[in-house]
């Protein structure tokens, strides 16, 4: 599941930055705008169907998997930055004792999930609408004939 995972999204960050950019070769890469955008749609639809499908699979250990990576902020967890991870010369901390996933592992497993999350939400076509926010820039792209929308939220200015 990881390897269509990581394929579905190295599918869809070069067909969705010759999309944005209008990287012409990046499209022929995959037969043309219209290939590309084939190739995008079905990988977005791997992408978020693959782990939902996983997940209800395989309940139980979904819910193991989050119930240790919640455990996030832990005596051992911020120990483990303290001491870099061990990977930091200068910081010559000793490393605690970790379980099977150390606090750099929970931290990315976070990133991951809410990564992905945003990138399934952020595709869907009334992103506007789910936010409940109205977005201060548009820009209109096009994923060979479909056209597809940029928002842009920039919030408060500094």
């Amino acid at each position: 599941m990881h390897g269509v995972h990581m394929l579905c999204f190295l599918l869809l960050l070069f067909t969705g930055v010759g999309f944005f950019f209008r990287v012409e070769w990046i499209s022929a890469l995959f037969g043309g705008p219209a290939a590309a955008s084939v190739v995008h749609r079905v990988a977005a639809v791997i992408f978020t169907v693959g782990p939902v499908l996983y997940t209800l699979m395989r309940w139980e250990r979904f819910c193991r998997f989050i119930d240790t990576i919640s455990t996030l902020l832990g005596k051992d967890d911020r120990a483990w930055f303290l001491a870099g991870g061990g990977y930091i010369p200068f910081l010559r901390r000793e490393v605690p004792e970790q379980d099977k996933d150390n606090a750099g592992q929970k931290m990315l497993a976070w990133i991951v999930i809410i990564g992905c999350l945003l990138f399934i939400l952020t595709g869907y076509p009334r992103f506007e609408t789910l936010l409940q926010k109205t977005a201060d820039r548009r820009r209109k792209l096009y994923n060979g004939r479909l056209e597809c929308t940029y928002y842009q939220f920039h919030g408060p200015p500094p």
